[in-house]
């Protein structure tokens, strides 16, 4: 049989498992992440105490609807947006919205001016915060995304997705590798056909030599670079459930 033939042929199945593995790795990392993403939502599923036909009784916080009165302590993660009518000193942690990692103190005083902003809406509760210290009754004016961490959320997923600077740096690093690739490989042809080469065999070395040295494979190296990451960060309980979002960290300890 011919030996080009079969030179070709190898070559043809290595490319083919080499896209099937990173298929398969890909899919597996994807799978583990997800599964560990949905463990911890199982674990982690927000409850919230509210007064039902007079009872005080614990339900989902998707249960809870505009209008319930919600009873929150510390340890609790306020389940939506809402005015405070009885306060027992409740401290709350608001850096979700506010980015502020102190604690706010709350009271159940009027606010008279217009046009407040979250942090000095003494008054309110604001879905995401954590109850730190203290407990309070409130009654729920908003609830999913008409809240203000809704309207945060609407934003973020309104707002155009960006290159991180990794993403950017590779792409300009692959273009210009691949431009002065092609030139090569060009000139290679050019100088094999003046050697006295066959122009077929002048274009299969000159193509086969880009196949060879461009870099189609340098994405997925920096994903299973990443998913080697996130595993090894897994084990050590943080589970990274979109590794583009710390792709431009430079350094990690």
């Amino acid at each position: 049989m011919d030996t080009t033939f079969l030179s070709n042929v190898e070559s043809a199945l290595v490319i083919f498992a080499v896209i099937i593995l990173n298929s398969i790795l890909g899919t597996i990392q994807q799978v583990k992440v997800e599964k560990s993403l949905d463990s911890l939502k199982s674990l982690s599923s927000p409850r919230a105490k509210v007064l039902r036909n007079g009872t005080q009784v614990e339900l989902s916080s998707r249960e809870v609807v505009a209008g319930d009165t919600l009873y929150l302590e510390a340890g609790d993660y306020v389940s939506a947006d809402g005015r405070i009518i009885e306060n027992y000193s409740i401290q709350v942690n608001e850096s979700s919205l506010t980015g502020e990692s102190e604690n706010v103190l709350k009271t159940t005083n009027t606010i008279e001016e217009e046009n407040v902003p979250i942090g000095h809406r003494k008054n309110m509760l604001f879905s995401g915060s954590l109850v730190t210290y203290g407990r309070a009754v409130m009654v729920v004016t908003s609830i999913g995304m008409n809240t203000e961490l809704g309207n945060v959320a609407y934003l973020l997923k309104n707002t155009e997705e960006k290159k991180t600077p990794l993403q950017i740096n590779l792409d300009n690093f692959s273009k210009k590798l691949s431009t002065i690739i092609l030139i090569i490989c060009a000139l290679i042809f050019i100088l094999d056909v003046f050697r006295g080469y066959s122009i077929v065999d002048s274009i299969m070395f000159s193509v086969a030599l880009a196949v060879a040295a461009i870099p189609e494979a340098l994405s997925s190296i920096v994903t299973i670079v990443l998913a080697l990451g996130t595993q090894k960060m897994a084990r050590e309980n943080a589970i990274i459930k979109n590794s583009r979002l710390w792709r431009d960290r430079e350094v990690f300890p």
